[in-house]
């Protein structure tokens, strides 16, 4: 795709959905470290003892071997189910971006709607966009305080000329 055909509700859909997908990704790495660092933390045992203290008691090499193997198997249980997790995020992210540009967008069909009539001749249509006062709102104002400055001058004109003959 030629980035200079790329529509700017497609540049807001990734820029919602590139936005989300590294805080979660920030996130998730977080996470992790914090889950990574309580499973090879200490370790309290019924005894009262804190395995991973200094002189700790010493575990036989089938236990060790074992608690490191789970310790492996959750986190990377949980590296898998985050990726999944991401994925999941970044699919709906991207939709609920594309839903969310199209609303935002939305003034910009009606301002064009009007444009291409007034450049057609229709000089009495005007945008009349409801709406917070926002930059599109603004924009919509201001091309409406044009076409009421165009048509009084076209109306002057015609007077002119009635007047003129």
């Amino acid at each position: 795709m030629n980035p200079s055909h790329v529509t700017i509700r497609l540049r807001l859909t990734l820029l919602y959905a590139v936005s989300l997908l590294i805080a979660m990704v920030a996130m998730l790495v977080v996470v992790t470290l914090v889950i990574r660092a309580s499973l090879y933390g200490p370790i309290p045992v019924p005894d009262g003892t804190v395995l991973g203290h200094p002189n700790p008691p010493a575990l036989p090499a089938d236990i060790a071997s074992a608690l490191d193997s789970l310790r492996q198997q959750v986190l990377l249980t949980l590296i898998r189910q985050s990726a999944w997790a991401l994925l999941a995020v970044a699919v709906l992210s991207i939709a609920i971006g594309w839903w969310l540009a199209g609303r935002a967008l939305a003034p910009i069909a009606t301002i064009t709607a009007t444009a291409r009539s007034v450049a057609e001749g229709e000089f009495d249509r005007r945008i009349a966009l409801d709406g917070p006062p926002d930059e599109l709102k603004v924009l919509a104002d201001t091309f409406d305080e044009m076409l009421d400055r165009i048509d009084r001058s076209i109306e002057a004109q015609k007077r002119f000329v009635a007047n003129a003959s």
